[in-house]
C-alpha cells in the first residue's frame, strides 16, 4: 500500500469516527405504533398479518417469529397468538371485513400493508402468492395505484432489491411515509444479525432521515455504513461534503470519498468523480481523467454518464472530437429518458 493510499485510509478513519463514537442502541422490538390502540383494533391487525403467514397452508417457523415479534411490538399477549392463527386459517370475508374495517387512517393502511411485506419475506424475498395476498388488500384500502406502486417499491428497497440503485433515489418524487411507520418497519426487519441487511436497512434510513430534513441522523448513519466501507454511502458522504450538508463544505474530502467508491466500481460515483475532474472542484482539473470516468460509468448504463460521454465527444474534451461517438452516447442516454441527451441528439442530428 502506498503513502497516498495509508493517508487517505487514515482520514477515513478520523472522518468515520468523527460522529460515530458510540455504538448503537438496541433495536430488537421497536413498539409499534398502534400498540396504545384498543385490543379490538390490535386483534384484527394481528390477524391479518397472520394470514400471510398461512397463505400456502403452513406457517414457518420464521414467520411465526416475525408475528411474535409484532405481536409484542403491539403489547399484545403472547397467548392470545393461538387464537391469532387459528382466526386467520378460517379466513372467512367477515374476517378480511373486520380486519379492513380497523385501518380507518392513511397511516395505519401503511403501517399494515409494510408489515405484510415484513412478514411475508422468505429468504429475503416476497412469493408470489404473498404478493397477491398483499395486493388484494391494497385493492380493500382503496389505496390509489401511485401509493400501492410506491409501497411495494419501498418495500423492495429494504429488503435489500436494487436498494444500492439511483444513489441519490426519491431525489424528485420523494414518497413520503409517516415517520414512526417508516422507522418500525426498518428496525423490525429480520436481518439485523446479518452484516448485508443491517447496511442496506441502515442506508435506506438514512435516505429517509436526509428527505425528511433530519440532516444530522442522515450523517451518522452514513458514516456507520461508511466503516463497512459501502459505496453507495461513500458516495453520500461524498455528497454531503460537496453541498455542506450537515458537515463543513470540502471538495477536497468530497472527491476523495467519490474516488473511493468509484474504485468499487460504484457507477454514481464514477460519475461524480468525472465531474470533480470536469470543474476542477477537490481535484487539479483534467479532461481527460474525467472522461476516463465518465466512460467507466457509461458502461454501466448510467443514463447521466452516458450523456456527459456525449459532451466529451461533442466538444472534444478529453476525447478526440466525434460527432458520430457523441450521437451514440446521446442516444443510449437518450433510450433511459434522459431529457437533454434527448434535446442534444435532436441538436447534432441537424
Amino acid at each position: 500500500m502506498s503513502i497516498a493510499e495509508l493517508l487517505e485510509k487514515k482520514q477515513r478513519e478520523v472522518l468515520a469516527t468523527e460522529v460515530f463514537e458510540k455504538k448503537p442502541r438496541s433495536l430488537k422490538v421497536i413498539p409499534h405504533y398502534l400498540r396504545n390502540e384498543d385490543i379490538s383494533v390490535r386483534f384484527p391487525y394481528l390477524v391479518g398479518l397472520a394470514m400471510i403467514s398461512n397463505v400456502d397452508g403452513k406457517l414457518t417457523a420464521k414467520k411465526q417469529a416475525k408475528l411474535k415479534k409484532i405481536a409484542m411490538s403491539l403489547e399484545v399477549p403472547e397467548q392470545h397468538l393461538d387464537q391469532v392463527f387459528k382466526a386467520a386459517k378460517e379466513v372467512y370475508s367477515e374476517t378480511v371485513d373486520n380486519i379492513v374495517g380497523v385501518l380507518t387512517t392513511q397511516e395505519s393502511k401503511v403501517a399494515f400493508l409494510l408489515d405484510l411485506y415484513k412478514v411475508g419475506i422468505e429468504d429475503g424475498k416476497v412469493g408470489t402468492s404473498e404478493q397477491s395476498v398483499i395486493k388484494q388488500f391494497a385493492d380493500l384500502l382503496q389505496l390509489k395505484a401511485i401509493e400501492k406502486k410506491n409501497l411495494h417499491a419501498f418495500a423492495m428497497e429494504a429488503m435489500g432489491e436494487n436498494v444500492e440503485n439511483n444513489i441519490l433515489g426519491f431525489r424528485r418524487t420523494p414518497f413520503k411515509l409517516p415517520e414512526d411507520v417508516l422507522r418500525q418497519f426498518l428496525y423490525g426487519l429480520e436481518f439485523q444479525t446479518d452484516k448485508k441487511w443491517t447496511l442496506k436497512r441502515d442506508f435506506l434510513l438514512m435516505r429517509v432521515c436526509y428527505y425528511q430534513k433530519r440532516i444530522n441522523e442522515a450523517v451518522e448513519l452514513c458514516r456507520k455504513a461508511v466503516e463497512e466501507e459501502h459505496a453507495a454511502s461513500q458516495t453520500w458522504l461524498g455528497y454531503f461534503y460537496e453541498k455542506g450538508i450537515g458537515v463543513k463544505a470540502n471538495s477536497v474530502v468530497a472527491a476523495r470519498w467519490y474516488r473511493v467508491a468509484a474504485k468499487q466500481g460504484f457507477k454514481e460515483a464514477q460519475c461524480m468523480l468525472g465531474d470533480c475532474y470536469s470543474q476542477g472542484e477537490g481535484v487539479k482539473y483534467d479532461e481527460a481523467e474525467a472522461a476516463k470516468w465518465y466512460r467507466k460509468a457509461a458502461k454501466q448504463g448510467y443514463g447521466e454518464a452516458q450523456y456527459k460521454m456525449g459532451n466529451c465527444y461533442a466538444y472534444g474534451e478529453g476525447v478526440i472530437e466525434s460527432r458520430a461517438e457523441a450521437m451514440k452516447w446521446y442516444a443510449q442516454a437518450a433510450e433511459q429518458g434522459h431529457a437533454e441527451a434527448k434535446r442534444c441528439l435532436k441538436k447534432i442530428k441537424r
